[in-house]
């Protein structure tokens, strides 16, 4: 099938003005001086099971992307969070280790000390919710203890589950750095 053009009256921008670049006529004499302002970024690293070290290397292309443009960190907010498998005591290390290499990566590339909020958590919500319609929904009727429990018996079947628990949520306050040729 073939479909032709549609017609086209160019005489119609003949006359359309040209339009230019127009001075702004209302502030005389006033130059455009960029301010710093400030925001908030938020972003979720995932980690693997049993990881809890990430050097600044590993988080390069997240900082690199965070860097346009650039920003000055004033305070940062980390949720920590850990599948069920393993004790309870255990998982408690795993997520504030996980929670401080962040920091540290952060604070390396910001050649600075940083204020920051941890918090650290079992993430029993997030599968309580990805249990629900499977074959492992009866752990969303369990307390803490029995699900950890239940979870270690079957670890290895619920894997495609709890790879998605373990991350860490970062909010960063930042403020843009505007000096110089900035």
């Amino acid at each position: 099938y073939n479909v032709s053009p549609t017609y086209v009256d160019n005489k119609f921008y003949d006359f359309v003005p040209q339009i230019g670049l127009l001075p702004d006529t209302i502030i005389t004499g006033a130059e455009y001086a960029p301010t710093a302002t400030s925001t908030e970024l938020k972003f979720r690293i995932p980690f693997e099971q049993g990881k809890y070290e990430y050097k600044p290397e590993d988080m390069v292309a997240v900082l690199n992307a965070l860097n346009e443009p650039d920003f000055i960190i004033n305070k940062i907010y980390i949720a920590a969070y850990s599948s069920l498998e393993g004790t309870q005591r255990e998982n408690e290390i795993l997520q504030k280790k996980r929670a401080q290499s962040i920091v540290k990566a952060l604070e390396k590339n910001q050649n600075a000390n940083i204020v920051d909020s941890i918090v650290t958590a079992a993430n029993f919500e997030d599968l309580k919710a990805d249990a629900k319609g499977t074959i492992y929904e009866e752990v969303c009727n369990m307390d803490l203890e029995e699900a950890i429990s239940y979870v270690n018996r079957h670890a290895k079947e619920m894997e495609f589950l709890l790879q998605n628990h373990r991350y860490a949520d970062v909010v960063i306050w930042v403020t843009y750095d505007v000096d110089g040729d900035k």
